[in-house]
């Protein structure tokens, strides 16, 4: 891509010229994009595994089934964080782009031997707002519901077990 781009054959060669670094920021960042979202998809599916697994583990334990529903409930869950996470990164992604978009727009007028550039006013007016509604009660419910299956579950068990436990006191 810098190749194409640029005629060099590294990233941010010394050939690039300063009044095209706008143009290079854009070019190495979208470059770089999926392979970031690649990684951190299998991120976020190792913790959301992690996560399953502690919710199974309530069968034993029924606490980690509660604390994983309320978390949930309240917003503060894996899942959340995960959805939270990416919206930022989307954000994050638009800033980059305007102010890339900016450099490439505003190129230093004298010319590639030096860089002289400052963001104007006008340039983070342009920067829209992080706009992020968390999902809902009935996400949040509809995500619970492992955890409150294996809550039930281990109810049950507890319950059949206290039934067994008294019938044999009461023989």
């Amino acid at each position: 891509m810098w190749k194409e781009q640029f005629g060099v054959t590294t990233r941010w060669a010394p050939e690039v010229p300063l009044d095209q670094w706008g143009l290079a920021l854009q070019v190495d960042d979208h470059s770089r994009y999926p392979i970031f979202d690649r990684h951190f998809e299998r991120l976020w599916n190792t913790f959301a595994g992690q996560q399953r697994a502690q919710e199974w583990l309530g069968l034993g334990v029924p606490i980690l089934a509660i604390r994983a529903f309320s978390m949930g409930v309240a917003g503060t869950d894996f899942a959340n964080h995960r959805v939270f996470s990416i919206a930022a990164e989307r954000h994050r992604r638009v800033i980059q782009d305007v102010v890339s978009d900016d450099l490439v727009k505003h190129a230093d007028v004298r010319g590639a031997g030096h860089f002289d550039y400052t963001a104007s006013r006008e340039l983070w007016s342009r920067i829209p707002k992080f706009g992020y509604t968390p999902p809902g009660l009935t996400v949040a419910l509809r995500d619970g519901a492992r955890s409150l299956g294996v809550l039930a579950t281990a109810w049950l068990v507890a319950l059949g077990l206290a039934h067994l436990a008294v019938r044999r006191l009461a023989v």
